[in-house]
């Protein structure tokens, strides 16, 4: 179930997921979502090897970039609409939309 949060975070990018919708898509009540989010947002702060963390607001989850992602990041999206986040190492939405068929896609 874990896993199935993180890939909905990702890929929900800045709009995130609020708390009713992702109890929804996982099946399970609000109590054992609101816990199993906690849980994964515990591990993922706590593990310095994850560049992703998750932020609530109200009852709203977004998974964003660790503010030690920030260097990196400014290299990748140079110019970007986000840099001011970037420059103040505040987090970015995991936002970039990557294809859900499994397939490779040329560009």
């Amino acid at each position: 179930m874990l896993g199935t949060i993180e890939a909905v975070l990702y890929a929900a990018g800045e709009d995130g997921v609020d708390l009713h919708t992702l109890a929804e898509i996982l099946g399970v009540s609000v109590a054992a979502t609101r816990q199993q989010v906690a849980t994964l947002a515990d591990q993922m702060a706590t593990d310095d090897q994850r560049g992703l963390f998750i932020q609530q607001s109200g009852e709203r989850f977004y998974m964003l970039t660790k503010p030690a992602a920030a260097p990196a990041l400014k290299k990748i999206l140079p110019g970007s609409t986000r840099d001011g986040a970037i420059q103040s190492g505040v987090g970015i939405p995991g936002y970039y939309r990557v294809p859900t068929t499994g397939h490779a896609h040329r560009y």
